[in-house]
């Protein structure tokens, strides 16, 4: 590679470089007309959601990746699938609201 020639990262990093520039200059001549305080709280606010929006597209796929590698290794160890369908009926007596009203319930009767 010649030494006029960039790489892909270079070519990004002006892209990303020449964009905040142009919305740093937008911001300055927008800012200039309202009152400094009013100033402040917009350039907070803006700001606060352009790094809330960056971290979404950040975060949101990496916790799909994250969720899918889990579900994939669960998946492969079988521990997923007995867990989904293989219900055993439990032989302990259990407290809940049934057909015969609120009480202790072991197989479906009411016990107490």
């Amino acid at each position: 590679m010649s030494a006029n020639q960039l790489t892909a990262g270079a070519r990004v990093g002006r892209f990303l470089g020449r964009a905040y520039q142009r919305y740093a200059r937008a911001e300055a001549s927008v800012l200039r007309a309202v009152p400094k305080a009013l100033a402040l709280i917009i350039k907070v606010a803006v700001r606060a959601a352009m790094v809330g929006t960056l971290l979404y597209f950040v975060l949101v796929p990496t916790l799909l990746a994250a969720l899918a590698v889990g579900v994939l290794l669960g998946l492969s160890r079988g521990s997923i699938d007995a867990d989904l369908f293989s219900m055993e009926a439990t032989p302990e007596p259990e407290l809940f609201h049934g057909n015969e009203g609120y009480g202790v319930y072991q197989d479906g009767v009411r016990i107490g």
